[in-house]
């Protein structure tokens, strides 16, 4: 079982919850700021039922800011890792604290969409084969992260039997209600309540740099998929060549802040991929074959973008120059560098029919 909470992290070691010792022996976790989400890990054995304990390295300040009806008790670590010696501090009738997570995700993209800021067109039928072609005519699709389905939600409906829209906004899975689509809520742990092995492929369009876990997200996908189904998902490129100079020049890195006239600080990215990474979170899910290519349109010009107020002549050169001036052949060879954002085609192992 875990629970959330502000502060900071412990880990229950396997001593635990074996034989006759309950008694937690913890290593040391790290700080977090008191409006962090963060996850204390208890006995699986613990029920609602029981009174729950968990314990928390958390300085004294930031364990008062949780709410009343936790109340903490010093205590001292035993823990043979712990690098020092620490005041622990036994947090009870955690199970009926409410989270920060569970108080906020939905909420937040709830706003998210209802904002109107983050709208696209459809997209025509080239560019929904070219991104989406391996999901077309397989009976059973999942949309995570399904959004508002500004740009392909209707145009991949028609082209698969089954088509599932899940989300972990409400506004947004009422619009999908309303479309006909069959909806399934996504869990502030990342999970999506479908069957195991019922879904034929799955798709998630700029959806994992915004997760705080996005391994959680893959590895339900994974579940969820068939043995040999295929999961088709595109993320913005951290290593484009535009963000390395910004790294490097700037030490800024592209979070997208949803107005950054209001305030440039709250970007809606939090997860930064390049094409090593995004490869890793697919094979550390379970996937064997996975393929990473370019997705959207770069521009060389785009180099500029990383110098702050020279950005403007990106903007100007999208605009103005023909598409042969842009090299965006260069895409399609060397994606790591000069893929705008990347478009990843994995699938579980197996084959139809057998299990994985």
């Amino acid at each position: 079982m875990i629970l959330s909470g502000r502060g900071s992290t412990g880990v229950l070691c396997p001593s635990a919850t074996r034989g006759r010792s309950r008694m937690p022996c913890w290593v040391g976790g790290n700080e977090f700021g008191p409006d962090t989400g963060c996850r204390w890990k208890i006995s699986a054995s613990d029920s609602p039922s029981r009174p729950l304990r968990a314990y928390c390295s958390a300085h004294p300040r930031r364990c008062f800011l949780l709410p009343d009806q936790i109340s903490c008790s010093r205590g001292r670590s035993r823990s043979s890792l712990a690098w020092k010696r620490r005041k622990r501090y036994a947090i009870r009738g955690a199970l009926l604290c409410p989270t920060v997570a569970a108080m906020n995700i939905s909420q937040r993209y709830d706003a998210y969409w209802k904002s109107g800021r983050h709208q696209g067109e459809e997209w025509n039928d080239l560019r929904l084969r070219s991104v989406l072609g391996p999901l077309l005519g397989l009976d059973r699709v999942l949309d995570y992260g399904c959004g508002m389905g500004y740009n392909y939600q209707r145009g991949l409906a028609s082209a698969v039997k089954h088509y599932i829209a899940a989300d972990v906004s409400e506004v947004a899975l009422e619009d999908a209600r309303s479309k006909g689509f069959e909806t399934q809520k996504i869990a502030e742990d990342g999970s999506v309540h479908v069957s195991p092995g019922s879904i034929d492929g799955a798709v998630s369009v700029e959806v994992f740099e915004h997760l705080w876990d996005p391994l959680a997200a893959v590895r339900s996908i994974y579940r969820a998929l068939k043995p040999g189904g295929v999961l088709v998902a595109t993320v913005p490129n951290f290593g484009y060549h535009a963000w390395r100079i910004g790294a490097l020049v700037r030490a800024q890195v592209p979070s997208e802040p949803e107005n950054r006239a209001e305030n440039r600080h709250n970007g809606v990215h939090i997860r930064y991929f390049s094409k090593h990474t995004f490869t890793q979170l697919f094979t550390d899910a379970g996937f064997e074959s996975v393929e990473i290519g370019a997705f959207d349109d770069s521009s060389i010009w785009d180099v500029v973008r990383g110098l702050g107020p020279l950005s403007a002549l990106s903007d100007f050169a999208r605009r103005s120059f023909p598409r042969s001036l842009h090299l965006r052949w260069l895409e399609r060879v060397i994606p790591s560098v000069f893929a705008y954002r990347l478009r990843a085609v994995a699938r579980k192992p197996g084959s139809a029919g057998v299990e994985a």
